[in-house]
């Protein structure tokens, strides 16, 4: 697994997690889409 630094689109991704896990303090559904753009920050090439 690679690791990188982060860049601004790096940024986006976490942001828009931590939105969907805010979300889904309410409805766990959107940890589903949390966990997947998570997934997208750390793994993607």
């Amino acid at each position: 697994m690679n690791f990188h630094h982060y860049k601004d689109a790096d940024k986006t991704y976490l942001g828009v997690a931590f939105a969907f896990f805010a979300l889904g303090i309410g409805m766990k559904f959107f940890w589903i889409p949390a966990f997947l753009f998570l997934l997208a920050a750390f793994l993607k090439k």
